[in-house]
């Protein structure tokens, strides 16, 4: 039997991880791999394992979709200058609650520019370990080849979180 956990940081209410990877196990074996739309019709039935992972009130679900794409829309807004590349607009700050402030000003507030700076390191640790765990596969696969790719992929991970200050 495999053994399931969640991802170090990761947040999922309702079920535990073990049940989470069998029931997705179970759509990869019946399907060849695993879809977004096919995990959200495993759970619809109401004692589907995957059904208490979802929001199923459609008002509250569209309003979190809604968030969702607003989240989309703040990450893609950049300020265009006349003499030098686009720079981004606002970036994402978490001091318990989230929200985004204009890059200008949270780099001119210690607190902010310092809660920004947390926030990329990060998202480099989980690409990081999304490597690590990538290159265990293809290290088991005998891929040689991508093995390297990530190998060269983790080593320039690493630069990035020695210059951002470590991890």
């Amino acid at each position: 039997m495999t053994n399931y956990v969640y991802r170090a940081g990761a947040r999922v209410a309702g079920i535990d991880a073990q049940t989470a990877g069998e029931a997705l196990r179970s759509i990869w074996e019946q399907d060849g791999n695993v879809t977004t739309n096919a995990v959200v019709d495993a759970a619809r039935p109401v004692k589907a394992p995957l059904h208490p992972v979802f929001e199923w009130d459609d008002a509250v679900g569209a309003e979190k979709y809604r968030q969702w794409q607003a989240r989309v829309l703040i990450r893609s807004v950049e300020i265009e200058y006349p003499d030098r590349e686009p720079q981004t607009y606002l970036v994402s700050v978490q001091n318990g609650e989230s929200y985004y402030q204009d890059a200008r000003v949270a780099a001119q507030h210690v607190d902010e520019r310092a809660l920004v700076v947390v926030g990329f390191k990060r998202r480099i640790l989980d690409l990081q370990r999304g490597l690590e765990n990538f290159e265990r596969v293809v290290r088991d696969q005998g891929d040689t080849a991508t093995r390297r790719k990530v190998t060269r992929a983790m080593k320039s991970l690493d630069v990035a979180a020695t210059a951002i200050g470590g991890i």
